[in-house]
């Protein structure tokens, strides 16, 4: 089957979204068109003249290590309808999409696979490799919240500047304004926010969803050293559920190896080397 790669039509969205409905199965899709589709970021493989596998390069922001920023694009919503897997449409999009943001200006692409296989599939197909760890950790209650803990939510811009002071000391990826306002647009869309916890002058922050059952992901939760805990509590005084999932750094010296998962994987060109240290670099909110 020949089936060349070629950058989208403003005409296939329809295609676009049908692609979506069934491989995603999620009601985001619309929130997703609406902030991010442009003809130019997709690349599609068709048949018959109908796009059947997809794939998205998004402007993510800067990778930040040792002082120095790489712009990056993102990889997202890579789908092919089930009827037509097992073809190489998935790995030849990648490879596209990785070539256009070479010609770009990237220095490297991101992407995060949504489960182990799909890790295994990028690490034996494609130029990406594994880079981005985070420790997940899951609770049934948070503790009880301190007084005098303020919780709010930020614009996104505000978000972004928070994030980056807390991430000072870490190679990380600063994340493109546009990609926060898509996370808090998604975060509502479930139930949850983008939040700023003031613990008396103590300032943390997070991306929290609810999940359809009313458990609570936190996607992301960066605060001060020693100041986890209590950022927690906020969170569960604010958004009361039965169960907590909990992001944050891969941290050596907190966070056991069962909590430790791989996260992100990047290719960049030439190779990107994060500062060796004890927490290892942090990606982010994927955008699931």
């Amino acid at each position: 089957m020949n089936n060349p790669v070629r950058i989208s039509k403003a005409s296939e969205r329809h295609a676009l979204r049908e692609i979506w409905r069934q491989v995603f199965k999620s009601d985001d899709g619309d929130l997703f068109f609406e902030h991010f589709s442009h003809p130019k970021r997709c690349m599609v493989i068709e048949d018959n003249g109908t796009p059947v596998s997809m794939g998205f390069l998004l402007p993510a922001g800067n990778f930040v290590s040792d002082g120095k920023c790489y712009p990056c694009g993102m990889i997202y919503a890579l789908a092919t309808l089930p009827q037509y897997r097992g073809h190489g449409f998935a790995t030849a999009i990648v490879d596209s999409l990785l070539e256009a943001g070479r010609k770009q200006g990237y220095n490297a692409t991101i992407l995060s696979p949504s489960n182990d296989d799909l890790f295994d599939y990028y690490n034996n197909r494609t130029k990406f490799s594994e880079h981005f760890y985070i420790c997940e950790r899951k609770y049934s209650t948070l503790g009880e919240c301190n007084k005098g803990t303020i919780i709010s939510e930020p614009s996104a811009r505000e978000y972004h500047a928070i994030r980056e002071s807390l991430l000072t000391d870490m190679a990380h990826m600063k994340m493109d304004i546009d990609i926060i306002e898509y996370q808090r647009k998604l975060s509502h869309l479930t139930g949850g926010k983008l939040v700023k916890i003031d613990q008396s002058g103590i300032i943390s922050c997070a991306a929290i969803e609810v999940y359809a059952d009313g458990a609570i992901l936190v996607k992301e939760l960066l605060a001060p050293a020693g100041h986890y805990d209590a950022a927690l509590s906020a969170i569960g005084e604010t958004f009361p559920a039965h169960q907590y999932t909990v992001r944050t750094p891969a941290q050596i010296n907190n966070c056991s190896n069962a909590h430790v998962r791989r996260f992100g994987m990047i290719a960049a060109y030439p190779a990107i080397n994060a500062t060796a240290s004890h927490i290892a670099p942090w990606y982010g909110f994927a955008l699931d």
